[in-house]
């Protein structure tokens, strides 16, 4: 028998989430990319930007998925956040289509790093160590 069917729920949650993160990672990696040591291509951060706001979001709605199913403690607090998160890339969005100056990629791609990056390795971190001590 397949050892996948059989696998904690709790574990394959944190798996799922860690690969959706590594993507994310990815996109962020052509914002730089995008942004270059010398030449800047806005039509290339601008597609990552929304192809990263747009995986962000399918992100964040399998993460509450998870933390309901597994009933997390802090699902409120942390879908509050989601929510701030999200306002403010749709806002950003808004502001690189009608401005795409490399000013405004580098604001975009500070805010990605303080925030986005910050909630992954930090705040997501709380649900992985909760999700990983349920038992199975």
């Amino acid at each position: 028998m397949d050892q996948g069917i059989l696998r904690n729920p709790d574990s394959r949650a944190v798996e799922s989430l860690e690969r959706d993160h590594e993507g994310l990672d990815e996109l962020v990696a052509v914002l730089d990319i995008a942004l270059g040591d010398g030449d800047y291509d806005a039509s290339l951060f601008d597609e990552a930007f929304n192809q990263l706001v747009e995986d962000v979001e399918r992100h964040f709605r399998k993460e509450e998925a998870w933390m309901k199913r597994l009933a997390y403690p802090s699902l409120d607090s942390h879908s509050g956040q989601h929510e701030m998160l999200m306002e403010a890339l749709v806002d950003f969005r808004r502001g690189f289509a009608c401005n795409p100056a490399r000013s405004n990629a580098f604001v975009i791609r500070s805010f990605v790093d303080d925030w986005l990056v910050h909630h992954m390795i930090e705040v997501d971190q709380s649900f992985e160590r909760f999700a990983g001590r349920k038992p199975g």
